[in-house]
């Protein structure tokens, strides 16, 4: 049975303005240039959830709902005209001009500085966030929507377009939102076995979806090789405490590499 899926993510607002100081001029491309720059980055789960339902023979698009940007571009080869004053993406587009000259080779903490106006923008939720994404659902009219980011696309969004899918779906391993209806789901999916235990308490059907790695990743790495015997990729903020001191153990004793954000505030 051939099902169409409507996959909804928001990238971190730090990469976001990265993307584009990477990529001058991005901004003003068609959506699915953008996309497949977007896409090649590799960062978070890029398309491997779409790539590999259409490989199975379904439909699947992929929306990263808070990429100004690209949702903008978006609306406008659809037709849809967005409510929103022009200083805001002036401003973003400013915030790009400042850091593109030191993009190629300045570490991405250095930039913050240059992309603050940008960050501020797309960290928020303006008019045109949940207009585009009704929108889209309606354009793409996906049997399956599944929300890859329910911290960032609540129930607000999601009570206005259940009508119009026939299963809603949501997948978390993080800390959980406060005051969110998950009753609105149909279907919640988790690699953490505490959390599908959670949802069943509240009467939300929930299923264990164990993490994977995408084997085409290796096949688009660029570069020699190099002979790391460990490392560590990830995040390490407030929320990472247990991961941070593991770290700082393991470092005492053994040679490992470590990238991420949050990495200056290891010992």
């Amino acid at each position: 049975m051939n099902l169409r899926f409507l996959i909804l993510d928001t990238d971190y607002s730090e990469f976001i303005g990265w993307l584009y100081a990477q990529h001058p001029g991005l901004e003003k491309q068609p959506y699915d240039e953008q996309m497949r720059v977007r896409n090649e980055s590799l960062f978070g789960v890029a398309d491997f959830y779409s790539s590999n339902l259409r490989k199975l023979g379904h439909d699947a698009c992929d929306v990263h709902a808070n990429n100004e940007f690209m949702q903008k571009v978006w609306a406008a080869e659809h037709g849809i005209s967005v409510k929103e004053p022009i200083l805001v993406e002036e401003r973003a587009r400013t915030a790009l001009q400042s850091a593109r000259g030191m993009a190629a080779k300045t570490p991405l903490r250095y930039l913050i500085p240059f992309l603050g106006p940008i960050l501020g923008v797309l960290g928020s939720k303006p008019t045109w966030f949940h207009e585009i994404l009704v929108a889209q659902t309606k354009h793409y009219k996906p049997d399956i929507l599944l929300n890859l980011a329910p911290d960032g696309i609540g129930g607000r969004f999601l009570r206005q377009v259940k009508p119009h899918v026939r299963l809603l779906a949501g997948q978390i391993a993080a800390p959980l939102p406060q005051d969110e209806n998950w009753n609105v789901y149909d279907l919640m999916l988790s690699s953490l076995p505490n959390l599908v235990e959670h949802f069943r308490s509240l009467g939300v059907p929930c299923e264990l979806l164990k993490l994977a790695f995408e084997p085409e990743v290796l096949s688009r790495l660029k570069g020699p090789s190099r002979n790391i015997p460990i490392s560590f990729v990830g995040s390490l903020s407030s929320a990472h405490q247990g991961r941070a001191r593991l770290l700082e153990h393991l470092c005492a004793s053994l040679e490992i590499k470590v990238w991420g954000t949050g990495i200056d505030a290891l010992r």
